[in-house]
């Protein structure tokens, strides 16, 4: 009986985990557009249920594509680093149960990846962008604006009596402290306010 365990095991997952390897190989080298129900959102992509198989393109290597129905697969992003901030904004706003049309592409990895939005899909993802940087762009200006109600940040405060009179060692590194802090959270400003105004001219293009 010791020795029958280990090979019920055997018998039993060995073949599974092959079928698996032979799935995921068979779908290497495909590329086009599913129907797709979304069900989870993960860190970096989306995992979906394919429905349907739209359409396959003309690079599509794949050979038995509608063997895709029905199998759940991790969608994720790729290209370029704008491509990828998009897409991955894109799907965050995903939700659960929802139906999708999406392009995808399958490479020897254990997970597919987004060929191309279309002009809708960018468009969402791009609002969503330009709402998130916005709200931390207001952020950002409130912090400031706080800070200088409080009277911890002053842009004269080089120039101040208060520096100026400063002898203890302690207040002058505070005073400066400030000084940089108020120095950092301009440029975070006007780093935002650049790539919101560049995410507004990608979206009229």
């Amino acid at each position: 009986m010791k020795f029958l365990t280990p090979l019920l095991f055997l018998n039993t997952f060995l073949p599974m985990l092959g079928q698996e390897k032979v799935e995921e190989s068979m779908f290497s080298g495909f590329s086009g557009q599913v129907m797709a129900r979304v069900e989870g959102i993960v860190s970096g992509g989306v995992r979906v249920r394919v429905l349907q198989v739209s359409r396959v393109w003309k690079n599509n290597q794949a050979k038995n594509t509608e063997g895709l129905i029905q199998k759940s697969i991790l969608v994720r992003a790729s290209g370029s680093k704008e491509s990828r901030e998009i897409q991955t904004a894109y799907m965050s706003g995903l939700r659960v149960g929802q139906t999708v049309p999406i392009e995808i592409k399958k490479k020897q990895v254990k997970y597919w990846e987004i060929l191309e939005l279309n002009a809708e899909q960018k468009k969402l993802a791009t609002n969503r962008m330009n709402a998130k940087r916005r709200a931390l762009a207001q952020r950002a200006g409130d912090e400031v604006s706080e800070k200088r109600q409080d009277g911890r940040v002053e842009d004269n405060v080089a120039n101040s009596d208060i520096y100026k009179g400063a002898n203890d060692k302690d207040t002058v590194k505070q005073l400066n402290r400030l000084k940089r802090e108020n120095a950092d959270l301009r440029s975070r400003l006007l780093k935002l306010e650049s790539r919101l105004k560049w995410m507004e001219e990608q979206a009229k293009k």
